[in-house]
């Protein structure tokens, strides 16, 4: 009976191990990428009685407040760091965020980095609470976004989106996004490679220009 106990712990231990370090040994990442050129003119309407703004002090301590992921201070740093929230109100309470990161920025991912131009925004973390999905306030707050951009003098912003993230997708049509391309990340122990399939040739060099190995 021991000796079955001590094997049955072995095992745990060693699948425990695997799972533990494969991520790090293997990496494959397909993403889409995707542009929006400004001005968009966007005619996008919500379902819901709804509020869209800029965050500001008082809506970041609503977002700490709602949202888990933010009690740490994470919403905090991003602001410091220069990036922008843009917050939809329903009912009083926050049913929806989108990050923005405006201007020359370098964006670092576990794969790689992305490079923003300075005339360039890059839209990340965007999440709608569950109860208010298909109602189209992620258009409806990405608008609100592309306005207060293109004041800004931004002409472009760009989005990565995972291949099999159905809902981001069809929410990413709905804000009039264009495709650029398909990257595929790969990464095995020390080997890496970037494989670009970009809808035209202007495409194909726009996303190798911007999208690139971590340095």
């Amino acid at each position: 009976m021991n000796i079955f106990r001590y094997r049955s712990y072995d095992l745990r231990r060693k699948a425990t191990w695997i799972f533990t370090h494969i991520p790090s040994i293997f990496v494959w990442e397909h993403v889409l990428l995707f542009k929006s050129s400004l001005p968009a003119h966007l005619d996008v309407k919500t379902q819901l009685v709804a509020c869209a703004k800029l965050a500001d002090k008082k809506d970041v301590f609503n977002l700490n407040k709602r949202f888990k992921r933010f009690r740490k201070g994470e919403a905090e740093k991003r602001i410091k760091a220069g990036n922008l929230c843009f917050v939809a109100y329903v009912d009083g309470q926050i049913a929806h965020y989108t990050w923005i990161v405006l201007g020359e920025t370098d964006i670092c991912e576990p794969w790689g980095k992305l490079r923003i131009e300075s005339n360039s925004a890059y839209s990340f973390d965007a999440y709608t609470a569950p109860k208010y999905r298909g109602l189209g306030l992620g258009p409806f707050v990405f608008k609100e976004a592309l306005d207060y951009l293109e004041k800004k003098g931004v002409s472009k912003v760009y989005a990565l989106i995972d291949k099999y993230n159905k809902p981001s997708l069809r929410a990413a049509q709905k804000m009039g996004y264009r495709l650029v391309g398909e990257i595929i990340f790969r990464s095995i122990l020390k080997y890496r490679s970037f494989s670009y399939n970009g809808q035209t040739a202007e495409d194909q060099q726009t996303m190798k220009r911007i999208v690139s190995f971590k340095t």
